[in-house]
């Protein structure tokens, strides 16, 4: 600090000189350092307290919610299924727009059931697969809570739709904690038909093994050889080209579902001896396909060099790889 000195030069007793100042003014400058220094670490306290006091909040809540989710009872659902939507949907490609799937839950016979708390639908997880290189995606995906008909709650996805996703099947997968699943479909449908795929099919009886093999073949499989509205080659073509198909559940559309097949002469009827009709694409690695398995014949698309194989069995028989 800097003092302006008497005229004469000299100091006088009784008169403050700068040192004496300097003296005073470094110990006022001090205590006020301090005094600062204890209000800014009070400050910073305070603020300490008010994050480690949301923090906890937050924290109760999500353990709350965690053992609101945990607590649940799944007995009386412990599977999924539709509610009032179809497995699978088909858009064309470049369309705009929202699509909208529905979830309820369903007992040990997929009985559908409405969930009994809006706590159930909020414990589903899911996410996407998708068959081409662009589809969608969970950030992409809303989902909300809605009442279902007459009493319960219904979990309910929504999918903006994009006009750049790739032709083929994407696939919404939805699971509890209590281990039920269901696979939803969104196709994407080009406008106009596509080529022939160039493809291996194969029909088995029983399990897929030599000794059990109705047809192997190799074929231009085209996308109307079961003429529904999906303009890609897809498994159920491939197995149409080859037998004839008396009966399906869902007259010739993507959710259609094979019930009865003629291989040659002999009829095969689903649910016989609990044999059902499934397929599983498998690619030139020999390995199973896996959205193939999560979603219908005639929603996947198949591309040349695949082998398609169908099998007449029980559920679960199908294999993870082939030569």
């Amino acid at each position: 600090m800097q003092v302006a000195p008497h005229d004469s030069g000299r100091h006088f007793p009784g008169d403050k000189t700068e040192s004496s100042i300097s003296v005073l003014h470094a110990k006022h400058v001090r205590k006020e350092n301090i005094e600062m220094s204890i209000k800014k670490n009070n400050k910073m306290l305070r603020r300490a307290g008010v994050l480690l006091l949301v923090i906890g909040i937050i924290f109760s809540m999500g353990s709350a919610a965690f053992a609101a989710q945990t607590d649940l009872d799944w007995t009386s659902v412990p599977n999924l299924t539709t509610y009032n939507t179809p497995f699978n949907q088909v858009v064309t490609q470049g369309q705009k727009g929202w699509a909208d799937f529905k979830v309820q839950g369903a007992d040990s016979n997929y009985m559908p059931l409405l969930f009994p708390s809006d706590a159930y639908p909020n414990a589903l997880s899911y996410r996407w697969y998708h068959q081409g290189k662009k589809g969608y995606y969970s950030q992409e995906t809303t989902s909300e809570i809605i009442s279902g008909y007459p009493s319960g709650y219904v979990a309910k996805y929504g999918v903006r739709l994009r006009p750049n996703v790739d032709i083929g099947a994407n696939v919404l997968s939805i699971t509890s904690p209590a281990g039920g699943y269901l696979d939803l479909g969104l196709i994407v449908n080009p406008s106009k038909k596509q080529p022939n795929a160039n493809v291996n099919v194969r029909i088995y009886h029983d399990s897929v093994n030599p000794n059990n093999n109705l047809v192997s073949v190799t074929k231009s499989v085209n996308c109307d050889a079961f003429a529904s509205e999906v303009n890609y080659p897809t498994a159920i073509d491939s197995v149409a080209s080859v037998a004839q198909i008396p009966d399906n559940t869902a007259e010739h559309s993507v959710n259609a579902y094979i019930t009865q097949l003629k291989v040659g002469e002999t009829l095969y009827v689903g649910g016989v001896n609990n044999k059902f009709w499934m397929y599983g694409v498998y690619g030139s690695d020999g390995n199973l396909k896996p959205i193939s398995s999560k979603v219908g014949g005639e929603a996947y698309m198949i591309e040349d060099g695949d082998t398609i194989v169908w099998l007449y069995g029980t559920w679960g028989s199908l294999p993870a790889s082939i030569s």
